[in-house]
């Protein structure tokens, strides 16, 4: 009744079937993961003058402009990293802040025309540009274009 030949025959059938039942799921379940697509988003802005001259940038405030604007850059939902270049039309250097709070010593970071993969934390990121020299970045705001990119990504 009992032939060892024919269990091992049935064993290995079963085995191969539940490698196929096995295989059937795994490939099921990748085909139903989305992929999210990266979030990029460019705007750019047009500026005409920078946010006074720079002295002790650490311990201002944000958006306490003697002349010029002070730009608020409004994150949507995913975005996660800001990018800034500011092109100006005569000056190859513009010295910048980005801020990431309000307020006396909020958190800030200078920068000298880009800024590149910055982790955008904080309640509103807002952007000063300057007049006149900075010890790091020679260059004056004069007239030009600031091209700011948000994504949820780090750009390559």
């Amino acid at each position: 009744m009992f032939k060892p030949e024919r269990v091992s025959t049935r064993l290995i059938g079963g085995v191969a079937i539940a490698t196929m039942i096995a295989g059937t799921a795994v490939g099921a379940e990748a085909a139903t993961k989305k992929k999210h697509k990266p979030i990029i988003r460019t705007v750019k802005i047009a500026y005409q003058g920078g946010c006074g001259i720079d002295l002790a940038v650490a311990e201002a405030t944000p958006g306490s402009c003697v002349v010029g604007s002070s730009y608020n850059l409004a994150l949507k939902p995913g975005e996660k990293y800001i990018t800034i270049s500011v092109a100006d039309q005569v000056s190859p250097d513009v010295p910048g802040v980005l801020w990431l709070g309000t307020g006396l010593n909020a958190p800030n970071q200078a920068f000298c025309s880009t800024i590149k993969n910055f982790p955008a934390a904080g309640t509103q990121p807002s952007l000063d540009l300057f007049d006149g020299p900075d010890a790091s970045c020679t260059g004056s705001a004069f007239t030009g274009t600031i091209t700011v990119t948000y994504s949820s990504n780090p750009l390559k």
